[in-house]
């Protein structure tokens, strides 16, 4: 999952890949993880952006992009639900 941020993922994608069923892999995720699997790769790619936004000069539009979201809105709604903050807020951080 960590390899692969810049794919749509899906669960049912990941539970063929390991041989598991789609609910046994929710039911895992939910046990060990205490998220399920699509929550968790999305916290993943949130928090690579967090990396690359304040590592790299990329634009924040490209950003997204290269962690697996499609619309620049469903990005920044969702970086800002997780860091309570927006991409442009962080990168104006001294």
């Amino acid at each position: 999952m960590e390899k692969n941020l810049e794919f749509l993922f899906t669960s049912s994608a990941l539970a063929s890949r390991l041989d598991f069923s789609t609910c046994q892999l929710e039911r895992l995720f939910k046990r060990y993880i205490g998220q399920p699997p699509k929550r968790y790769y999305m916290r993943l790619q949130l928090q690579e952006a967090y990396r690359l936004l304040i590592q790299t000069p990329f634009e924040i539009t490209k950003v997204g992009l290269m962690t697996g979201f499609l619309s620049p809105s469903h990005f920044f709604r969702c970086f800002q639900s997780e860091f309570d903050l927006t991409p442009h807020e962080l990168r104006k951080r001294p």
